[in-house]
């Protein structure tokens, strides 16, 4: 059995509406849910809860999302978190900017909440984690 309270998702956004419906979104899952709102409030948390999956937005007021996943997959501690990527834009450029800084998933704004669940599902799952048993 497994104990859901265990499994960490961390959810970075400057915008507290993105940051509501998202928690929103995950909450019925049942796991812990930690909340950043700048990229250095984010890599504080980070060192301390390391998170199972985090939720990026791509564009904070201090620091790019970018940076945090570069920071992420170079860290010993760190290098497994998967890190889904949440952003308003969708050209070619971008995406495959993130993917190539080492960014495991993306999603697009406006966010659709089964779209946040599915992801974090897929991530799990990747991990060995299976919620929907």
């Amino acid at each position: 059995m497994i104990d859901r309270k265990k499994i960490k998702i961390m959810l970075v956004d400057d915008e507290p509406v993105i940051l509501k419906m998202e928690k929103e979104a995950l909450k019925p899952l049942g796991i812990t849910i930690i909340e950043a709102s700048s990229g250095v409030e984010a890599i504080k948390k980070l060192a301390n809860e390391k998170p199972d999956v985090l939720f990026l937005d791509l564009v904070l007021p201090d620091m790019t999302g970018e940076s945090i996943v570069k920071f992420v997959k170079s860290s010993e501690t760190l290098k497994d978190v998967s890190v889904i990527v949440v952003t308003g834009r969708e050209d070619t450029e971008t995406i495959e900017r993130c993917y190539r800084s080492g960014c495991d998933g993306y999603v697009t704004k406006p966010i659709e909440p089964d779209s946040i669940v599915e992801k974090a599902l897929l991530a799990l799952s990747e991990k060995g984690i299976d919620l929907e048993e």
